[in-house]
């Protein structure tokens, strides 16, 4: 059985609508459709329906992935302007939370690492795309902070018998 263009895209829609509600559906659907309509033999016996939701099926998780791995190295303004923004539209810059106090064994930027994560409670890819960093970096570097902190305070109380 041959194959109409037009049928395969519209069958295409219906199954990448099925997959996903991205408003890229269409288009994800047209690619598939186009790849079944270029690459489809009638000889193998598999129906036009089935070869032409595998297609679209590859499309459409295909996108998804190549967008995963530009979104993290991705600015996005509306990811940032909940965490940068107060309800007044002034940025947010809280100058007594950022200095390092002297007595803890920390650089300023895993201090301020630490802030935005614990104190802020910013998530790991809004603070990795504000410091150009990987996600993974920015766990390290902050596990990394925190087991410098832990040393430093175990060392001050066992040493000086008091807490900070």
């Amino acid at each position: 059985m041959t194959m109409n263009l037009n049928e395969a895209l519209n069958y295409a829609k219906r199954v990448a609508r099925h997959i996903t509600k991205d408003v890229d559906s269409d288009s994800l659907a047209g690619a598939g459709a186009w790849q079944a309509f270029k690459t489809y033999n009638p000889e193998l016996n598999v129906p036009w329906q089935r070869w032409v939701a595998k297609c679209t099926e590859q499309a459409v998780f295909m996108h998804f992935r190549s967008s995963r791995r530009r979104r993290e190295n991705e600015v996005l303004f509306t990811d940032l302007a909940q965490f940068l923004d107060d309800e007044d539209g002034e940025d947010f810059d809280p100058p007594d939370l950022l200095l390092v106090p002297d007595e803890l064994d920390v650089t300023q930027a895993d201090w301020q690492l630490l802030v935005e994560n614990f104190l802020l409670g910013w998530p790991y890819d809004v603070i990795a795309r504000r410091n150009n960093m990987s996600i993974s970096a920015v766990r390290r570097t902050i596990n990394a902070a925190i087991s410098r902190l832990e040393t430093a305070v175990n060392s001050r109380t066992c040493s000086d018998d008091s807490v900070i």
